[in-house]
């Protein structure tokens, strides 16, 4: 009669498990963490890189931003409510290229192009485009109202950047919001081409944050130093999303709740947008007063108020 095997004798056991290394940077350099000059001793602790076209180090910093910015997105799109429309429909992705060989050095190209004829490098080209986005989102927002966004430069084969930006919010959902990007960014910031991808692309907030953030991993590793290839709005990518105070307001601060089979589950904070009239009166009223006491200041006398008594 066969025996019956006894769990010391399974491969698959945890005894006989081998614990997994972490790959490590291929590129790592050796740091002093602590010097004792008394007893001589020095203790060098590995680093990595953290470059994006890293092996190691690229993915691992793309799993965290997409994690963080998941996160942030799913209870932002909790609050949205726009009426006749569903929830996928707050969901955008904007491309925004960078004109042709008139604004290209063929000098700062990193492949050969000897039909550029610009003057622009490609440092130049990088802040320029953040630039005139920063622009672009502020008369945005001025014109349809608050929404969140996530941006991420495609540096392109010769380095010269092309801008691709998650928009989340119930004020992107109208179609006129096109029309308005395009005279913005092509008539008066003389820039390239414009397109805006509706949500039809996309299954869901993951999969539009997925498809976004992976042209971080793709960037050249002969682009300059000191570019910055990514952004987001406030509280978008911390490590623990918190609402934004100034468009949220809080219901409840949750509670713990016990069932009838005596678990305890912990019921979350409850959160809520403000209306967007008194987020524009906040606003309203924050410049109002700031105004008031720049005047203050400017104009200030030692004996510029009198009592009725004085008078």
């Amino acid at each position: 009669m066969r025996e019956a095997l006894s769990l010391d004798c399974i491969k698959n056991n945890s005894k006989f498990r081998q614990k997994r290394e972490k790959p490590k940077c291929p590129n790592t350099r050796n740091y002093v963490e602590y010097a004792d000059m008394d007893n001589k001793r020095v203790k060098f602790v590995p680093v990595s890189c953290k470059q994006w076209h890293c092996p190691v180090c690229g993915p691992r910093r793309l799993r965290e931003l997409r994690s963080r910015a998941r996160k942030a997105f799913t209870n932002i799109l909790k609050h949205v409510e726009v009426k006749g429309f569903r929830k996928k429909y707050a969901i955008k992705m904007l491309t925004l290229t960078w004109p042709g060989r008139d604004r290209r050095n063929p000098s700062s190209s990193l492949i050969p192009r000897p039909e550029y004829c610009g003057e622009d490098t490609i440092e130049d080209a990088h802040r320029e485009i953040k630039r005139n986005w920063n622009r672009l989102r502020t008369a945005l927002k001025g014109k349809l109202g608050w929404f969140d966004q996530l941006w991420v430069v495609e540096p392109q084969q010769d380095g010269y950047p092309h801008l691709h930006v998650l928009l989340v919010g119930k004020n992107v959902v109208p179609k006129s919001i096109l029309p308005e990007i395009r005279r913005l960014w092509c008539d008066k910031y003389g820039m390239g081409n414009v397109d805006l991808k509706p949500t039809r692309y996309f299954n869901d907030v993951n999969h539009a944050v997925n498809y976004i953030t992976k042209y971080l991993t793709k960037a050249p590793s002969r682009l300059p130093k000191g570019l910055r290839l990514f952004g987001a709005s406030k509280y978008i990518l911390e490590k623990t999303w918190r609402p934004d105070p100034n468009r949220f307001q809080l219901i409840s601060r949750g509670f713990f709740s016990t069932g009838a089979s005596g678990n305890v589950s912990h019921i979350e904070p409850i959160w809520s947008f403000k209306s967007e009239i008194e987020i524009d009166l906040q606003q309203k009223a924050k410049k109002l007063g700031d105004w008031f006491l720049e005047q203050a200041r400017k104009y200030r006398q030692p004996k510029l108020w009198l009592s009725w008594d004085e008078g």
